[in-house]
């Protein structure tokens, strides 16, 4: 598999982050729900539609706060995104053609984060992101019209990355030393998924709801 020099970047930043004596240094866990939809380059049939995956999303958090209202995040985050494809058509008239195709990924990220606060309790902040992943997993089901079901790996069809931007609102509130969060993100992958570049481009979406 290829390896990717941006990754091998975000390791040297992860590094000297925690080497840095930071004037605020927040450690935390957050995670949540996602609502998730592959976004095809070329039009689906009309006889096919896209319908949303539910998926979740989990981060281990390293938060330094190098000036008053700017905050630098980096950390984990496994994410579970996907999408259905269902086929409208009479189902008497393709037999051996499933009625819908799940597909389900799982990626581990590495998200190098710029966040803006406004350092009040309650706080209100902004934040942006790029992310490189690893697919760990990737697994397609498929729905026939008999009610038999068959499940396939993936994982060699699909590039071993994913490249995300993120960007999310949120709003958290400390009670001494627990730091309380609800925050929204929206995660568009940034290039293909395919294996190959001859097909037609895939991109990963995610609505995350997130609690931390």
């Amino acid at each position: 598999m290829k390896r990717s020099p941006f990754l091998y970047s975000i390791y040297v930043l992860f590094i000297i982050v925690l080497s840095v004596e930071a004037q605020e240094f927040n450690v935390g866990l957050i995670g949540g729900y996602s609502e998730n939809e592959l976004i095809h380059k070329e039009a689906l049939p009309d006889s096919l539609e896209s319908e949303k995956y539910r998926g979740f999303s989990i981060a281990v958090l390293m938060e330094y706060f190098e000036y008053d209202f700017v905050a630098f995040q980096t950390g984990l985050r496994f994410a579970q995104t996907g999408g259905i494809i269902s086929d409208n058509r009479d189902p008497n008239f393709k037999i051996y053609a499933p009625l819908k195709t799940e597909t389900k990924l799982l990626y581990l990220y590495i998200p190098m984060t710029l966040k803006l606060s406004t350092k009040t309790n309650p706080d209100i902040y902004a934040k942006a992101s790029l992310e490189g992943g690893f697919l760990l997993s990737a697994q397609a089901k498929y729905f026939y019209p008999d009610g038999t079901q068959r499940e396939e790996d993936i994982s060699s069809k699909l590039s071993g990355y994913n490249y995300n931007g993120l960007f999310g609102l949120g709003a958290s509130y400390r009670i001494d030393d627990i730091l309380i969060l609800l925050e929204v993100n929206w995660a568009q992958g940034l290039t293909g998924i395919n294996y190959s570049k001859d097909d037609p481009q895939i991109k990963t979406s995610e609505m995350i709801f997130n609690i931390g």
